[in-house]
């Protein structure tokens, strides 16, 4: 298996400048080895970095240094899911190995600054439900330029369960798409040069959606929590649910005027 190389088009500066990278400094001396890791490894690696990353927030003490090591256990399982998408770049996996992390990074946090209370659960719920959405979003407006572009969109790589639930799923997101973005262009379309050209506004809006945005979210407040972590939940709650759910409408009227645009100048 050889790395792919990131597109900042399509990925996203985070990813193509700061995960991406990092993930690439350790994927490649590992697959010189005469026993690489399979993806099944970086799988593990990832849910159980975030998963102890999720613990240590739990058990850090208050106003101390203890919540750099959650920062840093959430940031290692960022860049270990980033070497598995290196690798298996179509495979349906790496957004569940994301919405893992994410909803255990929400969960815990939410027990530390309101513990069982139902405002603090509810909005965790749903800064889950948003991250899913903005995923979702960005998937399909990143498979829709790819289209139009006559760029490949990856190699589906999915195996096992992923595979069987993987055409479920994208029906469900091209629908879900569908009614945000509106039906998707067939005919009379423009080069791909043009079509490159005007929807590569949109394409970069979108990519501030993706699940590095989230990931990096979530190990900066870790980090932050340091000083206060009532702070630190009301930041990250109110950047998902108001901040980056008004950037996901942004993109939604952004993505329709680009579309339009494509399709008068391909008429």
């Amino acid at each position: 298996m050889d790395p792919v190389r990131a597109d900042p088009l399509t990925d996203g500066p985070l990813y193509s400048h700061v995960h991406g990278p990092i993930a690439g400094y350790v994927v490649h001396p590992l697959l010189r080895n005469t026993r690489p890791p399979s993806l099944d490894q970086f799988t593990l690696s990832a849910l159980v970095l975030g998963l102890c990353g999720a613990v240590a927030i739990l058990l850090a003490s208050p106003h101390s240094t203890d919540w750099l090591v959650p920062a840093w256990l959430l940031f290692a399982a960022t860049i270990a899911g980033r070497c598995r998408r290196l690798l298996a770049p179509g495979d349906a996996a790496n957004g569940l190995l994301d919405l893992l992390v994410g909803s255990a990074f929400w969960l815990a946090l939410s027990l530390r600054a309101a513990p069982l209370a139902t405002l603090g659960s509810t909005l965790a719920l749903l800064a889950i439900g948003s991250a899913v959405g903005h995923g979702i979003l960005y998937t399909q407006v990143r498979a829709r330029f790819a289209r139009l572009t006559g760029e490949p969109e990856g190699e589906n790589t999915t195996q096992g369960l992923s595979a069987a639930l993987g055409p479920v799923l994208a029906a469900s997101q091209r629908r879900f798409a569908a009614a945000l973005l509106g039906p998707e262009l067939r005919d009379d379309l423009p080069s791909p040069s043009q079509a490159r050209a005007l929807l590569a506004g949109a394409m970069k809006m979108a990519t501030l959606l993706g699940p590095d945005t989230h990931l990096a979210l979530a190990y900066a407040a870790a980090a932050l929590s340091a000083l206060d972590v009532g702070w630190s939940y009301w930041i990250a709650t109110l950047a998902v649910l108001v901040g980056l759910n008004l950037w996901a409408l942004m993109v939604v009227l952004a993505w329709r005027r680009a579309e339009a645009l494509v399709r008068r100048v391909g008429a």
